[in-house]
């Protein structure tokens, strides 16, 4: 979708991880956020076959999960970007929130929901 409102074929969006290190001890009893956004870039190509693409997108989503405690800072010192750009101009945040009702059903159901707003924050240092 952002590729077909852009007009371009590279795209790059912030994606909202979890940012909890898995081999940080006690991790899961620690309280509080500890939520990331970092930069995805991807190429659409209308010729791709859609499987095989979203397969690519998913391997290399889960060989940068180890980066997702990252902080923004050193992502942006890591990526070619000049000092000061934005790594991103959209943000993709996917909350996966539980239905009991759906589930003691076994239905799956799906909501379509959007929002936009201007971010709080800079997403450069």
């Amino acid at each position: 979708m952002l590729s077909h409102l852009t007009g371009r074929e590279d795209v790059v969006f912030g994606a909202t991880v979890s940012g909890r290190p898995p081999d940080l001890p006690g991790v899961e009893s620690i309280v509080g956020p500890f939520i990331n956004t970092l930069p995805v870039r991807m190429t659409v190509r209308p010729e791709r076959r859609l499987l095989g693409w979203l397969g690519e997108i998913q391997e290399r989503q889960v060989e940068t999960r180890r980066y997702e405690h990252s902080p923004l800072v050193d992502v942006q010192r890591w990526s070619e970007l000049p000092a000061r750009t934005p790594l991103f101009d959209h943000i993709l945040v996917f909350e996966n929130l539980a239905d009991q009702t759906a589930g003691a059903q076994g239905l799956l159901r799906i909501f379509r929901s959007s929002r936009s707003r201007p971010a709080r924050r800079p997403t450069t240092p």
